[in-house]
């Protein structure tokens, strides 16, 4: 097992979500790791998922659902988590 502390820097020019590690010997690996999903994703993809034609009334309460009010608007605190 590892004693000294890991070098870990984070390069601008990378995309999230890809990793470029680099051991003591010089091996290089690259690997990718999905992105969690925000609320603004949540909602595209329910949106995109209905079909090709959506209601105004299915698009107000998807947004109701991913998209949380301010606590000035009667919202809570908490964002939702867009779990169904």
């Amino acid at each position: 097992m590892r004693k000294e502390p890991v070098e870990i820097t984070r390069d601008k020019d990378l995309d999230r979500g890809v990793f470029v590690i680099v051991t003591k010997d010089g091996e290089v690996k690259i690997e990718t790791k999905d992105i969690p999903k925000d609320n603004i994703n949540q909602l595209l993809e329910a949106i995109f998922n209905t079909g090709k034609y959506i209601t105004v009334e299915a698009a107000k309460a998807l947004i109701e659902k991913f998209i949380p009010k301010k606590p000035s608007e009667g919202g809570s605190e908490v964002p939702a988590t867009g779990s169904s």
